[in-house]
């Protein structure tokens, strides 16, 4: 994982810096300030709303954050929230190991607590990698929804009664791009590094245009599927709540195993230089062929979206920005990969 932009961000520009001053003040001070009259008459308020400005103090702020998220909440979260191993953590960069059903999760948690404005840590009396220590005295609890209450964002005052140390993120003007590649465990490491890096470099950050996390898995006869969306696919769908949602579904047989590859018949429905199809009227062909490919199966209208939306991000990947297919030689990737990818997740034979 890496952080997006991040040198703009250290240089100061006004454009990457989109967090407010009430985004950076301590909430009870925000609150206090528009309550109280004296404020709200010489103009506090409005002051509250502009943009923070560039200069020592802020780049000393991003600093702090940064060692904070690296040090503190990033080897919790891989190997305490979940069941990773992490290799490497420096600021806004990091490499796991993670099991496959787990390596987007976490990625997804990493990205939510770095994109915050707050955090409150409560139990910041844990020293980090203690856990590590086998002679140590602390009972680290089993239950795993109660370790992963331990850092929780602040936000509209929902968690003000929680006790703790009170961390400052980044924002919600900042994000982390992810590139994950899962493999058998014989896989070359080499080889799935190699494609983690890039998953992370051409698909997360050139071709989802960062904020993305970037999927793809290796069988035995080499890459096998190469995915990349944004962090949200919509506004009430997550892409690792999206891909937990079809690969159960794939698990359950709600939906056939087949169903990648009977779509993948229709790819030439989809064409727009073909068809003259905007970006309307490719939704419409697209809800119809699921329909057509389902054969007469039916799905919830949640699970319906889900794929819709999966099919979606990977079709935008398999566009040229002038609206056109990419021709076969540009073409390394499927716009079906996202569902493939799902199919193997849930455990799936390489054949329909």
């Amino acid at each position: 994982m890496d952080g997006d932009r991040m040198g703009d961000l250290l240089l100061g520009d006004p454009q990457r810096i989109k967090a407010r001053w009430q985004d950076v003040i301590h909430p009870d001070v925000v609150e206090k300030i528009r309550k109280n009259e004296y404020f709200r008459h010489t103009g506090w308020p409005e002051l509250l709303r502009l943009r923070r400005m560039s200069g020592p103090s802020l780049q000393a702020f991003i600093s702090r954050a940064l060692a904070d998220f690296a040090h503190h909440i990033v080897p919790w979260v891989v190997e305490q929230e979940f069941s990773g191993r992490l290799i490497y953590a420096g600021g806004d960069d990091l490499l796991a190991l993670a099991p496959t059903h787990e390596a987007l999760k976490i990625a997804a948690r990493l990205q939510e607590l770095f994109s915050a404005y707050w955090i409150v840590d409560s139990q910041p009396d844990i020293i980090p990698w203690s856990w590590l220590d086998k002679d140590a005295d602390t009972p680290w609890d089993s239950d795993r929804d109660k370790v992963r209450r331990r850092f929780q964002v602040l936000d509209s005052g929902e968690h003000k009664d929680i006790k703790g140390r009170l961390l400052t993120m980044l924002g919600q003007g900042s994000s982390l791009s992810a590139g994950i590649m899962c493999g058998h465990f014989k896989t070359r490491m080499g080889l799935l590094l190699e494609g983690a890096r890039n998953m992370l470099d051409v698909f997360a950050k050139k071709r989802a245009e960062r904020g993305a996390a970037g999927l793809g898995h290796f069988s035995r006869s080499g890459p096998k599927t190469r995915f990349a969306a944004k962090w949200k696919l919509s506004k009430d769908i997550g892409l690792d709540k999206a891909v937990e949602k079809i690969v159960e579904a794939f698990e359950k047989d709600k939906i056939p195993s087949s169903l990648p590859y009977k779509l993948g018949g229709y790819t030439q429905y989809l064409d727009p230089m073909v068809l003259g199809l905007d970006d309307r009227d490719i939704c419409k062909v697209m809800n119809g062929l699921l329909s057509k490919a389902l054969d007469g199966k039916k799905i919830d209208e949640g699970l319906r979206e889900t794929i819709l939306s999966i099919w979606r991000a990977g079709y935008s990947l398999y566009m040229r920005r002038d609206g056109f297919c990419r021709i076969p030689e540009e073409m390394e990737f499927s716009p079906l990969d996202g569902l493939f990818l799902c199919r193997y997740l849930a455990g799936c034979m390489e054949e329909p």
